[in-house]
């Protein structure tokens, strides 16, 4: 798997990229006021031995924003999603 994708969650779309091969994956996530490109390195190093994922944050890179005020709780909020959505 690799590539940019998008997935709708928690009512926002949001943009990963999903490399590699493993059951387990290593998750990547952004700090303020980056995107998922900060850990292009990792990735490209990790997914040789690894299934590794990196996406952009609600209103971030290319995922959109929503209309709820940003928060850890809403940010984790969306993480458990998008891991449910990619089962893990």
């Amino acid at each position: 798997m690799s590539g940019e994708k998008y997935i709708d969650v928690n009512g926002i779309k949001i943009c990963y990229e999903d490399s590699g091969e493993g059951k387990l994956p290593i998750i990547f996530i952004h700090g303020f006021p980056f995107d998922k490109s900060m850990w292009e390195s990792q990735v490209q190093f990790l997914k040789n031995f690894q299934r590794v994922i990196h996406y952009d944050i609600r209103g971030y890179g290319k995922s959109t924003g929503g209309n709820q005020p940003a928060s850890i709780s809403i940010y984790a909020d969306d993480l458990i999603l998008l891991m449910e959505a990619l089962q893990i």
